[in-house]
């Protein structure tokens, strides 16, 4: 019984540390320990500035893709956090100029 309590726990225990160290290496499960955290609310973000929640799914998902391919650097959590509030948003203004662009283009 003791063993199978073992195995149901998470496997960083919440350490935020052993995340990002293991992060910072590769570790896919780290990046899934991290993508489970902050998918939720930065597609909540990016919504609540482009208004499209099919369009959002993919800001949030390049934003992913960037931070993973950016890992050596990040130093904690918490810049992982900030980092992906910044592509994030960045991203979705890039969105909306493209979007804006493109209505402007089809008006003349």
């Amino acid at each position: 019984m003791q063993e199978a309590l073992k195995i149901a726990q998470p496997l960083f225990d919440n350490n935020e540390d052993a995340i990002m160290l293991a992060f910072r290496q590769g570790d896919k499960e780290a990046f899934r320990e991290i993508y489970d955290r902050m998918v939720r609310p930065l597609t909540y973000y990016v919504e609540n500035i482009i208004f499209s929640p099919i369009d959002a799914e993919d800001i949030v998902a390049n934003a992913f893709t960037k931070l993973y391919n950016s890992r050596t650097g990040m130093r904690s959590f918490e810049h992982v956090k900030r980092w992906l509030y910044v592509i994030a948003r960045n991203e979705s203004i890039d969105y909306l100029r493209h979007r804006t662009r493109q209505r402007e283009s089809h008006s003349e």
